[in-house]
């Protein structure tokens, strides 16, 4: 049952959206583990540490995404260019500013979230993922045959 819900092939949308998600999760919790490392370890900039341990996580995600959640599209690819790879890394960046905008625009300018934070941030995650999801998949991992 679960496997027909979350099929793999190249065009399976929920199963790569599932698979996604579940490397952001990963990606984040490296992102979370290595900058509580940092912070306890270092005494350097935490705005410094945060690039550094976000590209890392972002980096991470890259192969995990290209190895498995889009691999049959890499394949149908043959030659991922790693221009791609600073696709993927704008596409990630743009999805930041994108859901830390939605969380500001929410707080600041919808009352009642000021009071909610975590619904705000919920729904800028949200958004976030669904824009990183659809970028990843039709444009750092689009198929030549799909232009």
């Amino acid at each position: 049952m679960i496997n027909s819900l979350i099929a793999t092939g190249p065009e399976k949308t929920f199963g790569q959206a599932f698979y996604y998600v579940v490397v952001g999760s990963v990606g984040c919790l490296l992102d979370t583990g290595l900058l509580i490392l940092f912070m306890l370890s270092t005494d350097y900039n935490i705005m410094v540490v945060r690039l550094f341990t976000f590209s890392l996580a972002v980096s991470a995600t890259w192969y995990l995404n290209k190895t498995w959640t889009f691999k049959a599209r890499v394949r149908a690819i043959r030659n991922l260019p790693q221009r791609r790879y600073f696709q993927y890394m704008s596409v990630q960046i743009s999805g930041a500013i994108l859901n830390l905008s939605i969380f500001y625009l929410l707080i600041t300018q919808a009352g009642n979230f000021l009071a909610l934070p975590l619904v705000a941030l919920g729904i800028g995650a949200i958004a976030s993922t669904i824009s990183n999801f659809l970028l990843s998949k039709y444009w750092v991992f689009r198929i030549p045959s799909e232009i």
